[in-house]
Parts: C-alpha cells; sequence; structure tokens
C-alpha cells in the first residue's frame, strides 16, 4: 500500500507550496528542486492539481505555484484525489492476488486495518498539520 510515484511527487511538491504559502507563487524550477521532484514529473503532478483546483498557475515575470486555499483547508485525501490514487482494495500483502473474507492471508487482518486507517488519516489530516520542516533549493534558484 505505498505510495505509488506520483503521490509521493504531489505530497512533496504541496507540502514545500504549504511551508512558502506566505511567499508568493513558486517557479516551477524552485519547487522541482525543494521538492527533489524531476521537472518533467513535476509539470504533469502541477497540473493535476490546478485542474484539481488546490492549486494556482500563473505564467510569466513573477509567476510560478501557489495553494489556492489556506493550507488547513487542503486534505490529503484531496491531494491523493487530485493524482488519482486508488488505495488498492483488496489487495493482498502476501501477493495472491484477491485476498478476502473466504482466502484471507495470514496478514489479511493487520493488512485491512492498515488500509483503513491510511485513509482515515488522509481524510482527517491536511497541509495545515505539517510539522514545518523546510524544503530547500539550492541559493541560486531562489532568486
Amino acid at each position: 500500500m505505498l505510495l505509488n510515484q506520483t503521490a509521493e511527487y504531489a505530497f512533496r511538491a504541496m507540502s514545500c507550496l504549504a511551508i512558502h504559502h506566505n511567499d508568493g507563487p513558486v517557479r516551477s524550477k524552485v519547487l522541482s528542486a525543494r521538492a527533489n521532484v524531476p521537472p518533467f514529473y513535476l509539470s504533469k503532478v502541477m497540473r493535476r492539481l490546478v485542474v484539481a483546483g488546490l492549486v494556482n498557475s500563473q505564467r510569466g515575470h513573477g509567476g510560478g505555484f501557489q495553494l489556492a486555499h489556506p493550507p488547513d483547508k487542503i486534505s490529503f485525501l484531496e491531494i491523493l484525489d487530485a493524482v488519482d490514487y486508488q488505495a488498492e482494495q483488496g489487495r493482498c500483502a502476501f501477493g495472491l492476488g484477491s485476498c478476502n473474507l473466504s482466502s484471507p492471508c495470514p496478514m489479511h487482518d493487520a493488512w485491512t486495518a492498515l488500509q483503513g486507517n491510511f485513509l482515515s488519516w488522509a481524510r482527517n489530516n491536511n497541509l495545515g498539520d505539517l510539522a514545518g520542516g523546510t524544503c530547500s533549493a539550492s541559493p541560486d534558484l531562489d532568486t
């Protein structure tokens, strides 16, 4: 149930935008460096986040990306939904195909609980819950 690469990159980018939400728009090049997301992939991820209404994008001088709402109004589940992340319901932790109550693997109950807890966490937590931290870029990118 680990996050796929697109979901992970979306979380990284959105976390950096949340940390710098009072700094104005963040240029793509700077966001790519801060979030450690390859520029081409960042472009695809950011497009999805813009279409979902979570991020505003402005082209040209002084442009870049910024959150469309305050950080505490953007849940982690909204980010996952924006990049079409789907928790794989019924996915077996043992790789036995479909895992269910009539044919459970040894980890079925624990795995099912973990998936439920993950979705609950994503639904009930938001970018405002970030503990701070930093998204750093090389100094020449900040200008």
